[in-house]
């Protein structure tokens, strides 16, 4: 009797061991089945590889400064102060300044070339410098009208711009990647002057390169330089308002006419401004996500 038991022991055991041993090895040929198949979907997904994409559209903004530091529009010996004592004519100049200009970039590339759309807009001050002052007081003395300091014109300017770019990649795969590229285009500039009565849209055209660092298949940072080439037209207005009021009605601002000397020395109306020419460095940051 207690070697019947002792033997339906001993055969329960063995019959939990089999089971045991089988389920072990169902989950390890479960696990394995698994493993297989993780290892085929890692092999058959395409690891990242650095470098353009082609036949994708890329939108980048560029947070950038355009370098303005230069003559904007001058005149010689043009009226730059009137009151009822007589008139101040001089050799006049307006010097613009480095600005602040973002810009929204749309871009298309075909390996080493690509096509580029830019939008931008510039924001900047200008100053007004005079030399070799002439003054034609109406009683004939001199020192009746005095050219101050607080007489010279400052303002802001805007000038918004855009251009349609070819673009060399001088690499195509790589996190660091250089390129080169030059457009043509347009700008419109709004300066606030009592003597500009507007500007004509002005023809330009830019050359330049920079850098792209790579970051992942969406994102990407670049680093550019580029010069814009252009030749301004200002239209001066035919009516000069100087900061003065009339004396029978101080809510009414004095007009007179824009006038000049001659190299006679007589005065004749302004007949305009030249046109400028102009080169402006533009330097910027930019991301841009390729979608």
């Amino acid at each position: 009797m207690r070697r019947t038991a002792f033997a339906e022991g001993w055969l329960l055991f063995v019959i939990f061991l089999l089971l045991s041993t089988g389920i072990s090895r169902a989950q390890d040929l479960d696990n394995l089945d698994d493993l297989e198949s993780l290892d085929e979907d890692v092999v058959t997904e395409k690891p990242f590889e650095a470098g353009i994409d082609t036949d994708k559209w890329e939108l980048s903004f560029q947070i950038g400064f355009m370098d303005l530091a230069q003559t904007l529009f001058q005149a010689d010996q043009i009226v730059v102060k009137w009151n009822s004592k007589g008139k101040i004519f001089g050799d006049m100049k307006v010097d613009g300044s480095s600005a602040f200009s973002p810009q929204i970039r749309i871009q298309r590339n075909w390996g080493h070339l690509g096509w580029q759309g830019t939008l931008g807009l510039t924001l900047a001050d200008f100053a007004q410098s005079v030399s070799n002052t002439k003054e034609r007081s109406v009683s004939g003395n001199q020192g009746d009208v005095i050219l101050l300091e607080t007489d010279l014109e400052r303002g802001s300017l805007a000038m918004w711009y855009h251009d349609l770019s070819l673009v060399y990649n001088v690499r195509t795969k790589g996190r660091i990647l250089p390129y080169l590229l030059g457009g043509v285009g347009a700008q419109y500039w709004f300066i606030d002057s009592t003597y500009i009565n507007d500007t004509r849209p002005a023809l330009t055209y830019s050359i330049g390169g920079g850098i792209r660092i790579v970051g992942d298949d969406l994102f990407s940072v670049t680093l550019e330089v580029r010069d814009y080439f252009s030749k301004v037209q200002n239209r001066s207005d035919s009516i000069f308002r100087p900061d003065v009021v009339d004396p029978q009605d101080d809510t009414r601002q004095i007009d007179i006419p824009v006038t000049n000397l001659n190299a006679q020395g007589d005065e004749v109306p302004f007949a305009g401004f030249k046109k400028e020419s102009l080169s402006s460095l533009w330097y910027a940051i930019g991301i841009v996500a390729t979608f």
